[in-house]
């Protein structure tokens, strides 16, 4: 009896480390998240290859591989996955609305404005849904379709009065009303963008945005501008294509890089990835 009693003692102890094991690999992908808000982006690169090969379905652990891939393509297909494949997960607006605005990006407006549509509709209570319509305002604004785009501003206006893009809405409507009234003539002067030069050795920056239309990127330049941060726009060539890069601010680490563009995220809902550079 006493024999039979100390193997269920043992039996016990092993069932108990089992599911204390179970238990801390299932909170593995929730700790790299932690990681990520903590900016110890080392940490991740560090674990993130092993926790892919424990969790290569977790909504999370897809996610913040997107954020910290460099390839916008590679980025895309994984919040393409995230979304179709977990509709009703946490990141899934998020990865909806990263989704609109690579479109936006590339100059397909159509797409763009269906993806923050869908946002807005299927997620209502979304904390994206302001940054879902603005972007609408700014796809309805690329067309030249001065009805839409006034239209998306007053809803964006009378929805959300209290978001950070209220302040740009308002300015927008306001500036750019008679401009929209005359079908966006194209014989309008312009004021010049001036593309802000390197003038120290900071090693990294946020980009905000990527675009094929060179006045997409100086919109949003000048969108960040008044607000006096340091912008500037960068082109890249790629096969045929130019892009034009907007690059905000500068910064002597990785870490102090994606601090500031958590911040910077949460004031203007716009997604961002650290650059190094050159």
């Amino acid at each position: 009896m006493k024999k039979v009693y100390t193997h269920l003692i043992i039996f016990t102890i092993i069932l108990l480390r089992v599911f204390s094991a179970n238990s801390l690999f299932s909170q593995e992908p929730d700790n790299l998240l932690w990681l990520l808000e903590e900016n110890r982006i080392e940490e991740i690169k560090q674990r993130i290859t092993e926790v892919q090969r424990r969790y290569p379905n977790s909504p999370t652990v897809m996610y913040i591989t997107a954020i910290l891939e460099t390839d916008a393509k590679k980025a895309v297909d994984i919040y393409r996955r995230l979304y179709e494949n977990h509709p009703q997960n946490r990141f899934a607006d998020d990865a909806l609305l990263r989704l609109g605005q690579y479109d936006f990006a590339q100059g397909l407006y159509v797409g763009a404005v269906k993806k923050f549509s869908t946002l807005i509709r299927k997620y209502p209570d979304s904390p994206l849904c302001d940054d879902a319509l603005y972007m609408k305002v700014q796809c309805f604004q690329a067309q030249s379709l001065p009805d839409s785009t006034t239209s998306a501003i007053k809803h964006l206006l009378d929805e959300f009065s209290r978001s950070p893009f209220a302040k740009m809405a308002r300015e927008e409507l306001r500036n750019g009303g008679q401009q929209w009234a005359n079908g966006n003539n194209k014989n309008e002067s312009r004021r010049d963008i001036a593309v802000s030069t390197p003038h120290d050795d900071a090693k990294y920056s946020i980009q905000v945005g990527a675009f094929k239309n060179s006045k997409n990127a100086e919109r949003l330049q000048r969108a960040i501008q008044k607000d006096n941060h340091f912008v500037e726009i960068r082109t890249k060539e790629k096969g045929s294509d130019t892009y034009y890069l907007v690059w905000v601010g500068k910064f002597s680490s990785e870490s102090e890089g994606l601090d500031f563009g958590q911040d910077f995220r949460k004031r203007y809902g716009l997604p961002f990835r650290v650059v190094k550079r050159q």
